[in-house]
């Protein structure tokens, strides 16, 4: 669980820090497309969720 959510931390910080207003980038998991600003909204999120 630990690792998945690494990898997953990973991919949202590739789309986030991407160039393109409206990158997306596919999923590692599969077709998932996840866009820049949804990325960055979930980092945000994800990076209170961990700091307690």
């Amino acid at each position: 669980w630990g690792f998945h959510l690494q990898e997953h931390i990973k991919v949202l910080k590739k789309v986030a820090e991407h160039h393109e207003k409206q990158a997306a980038v596919r999923h590692y998991q599969g077709d998932h497309v996840i866009f820049k600003s949804e990325a960055e909204k979930e980092l945000k999120e994800l990076e209170g969720f961990l700091s307690g």
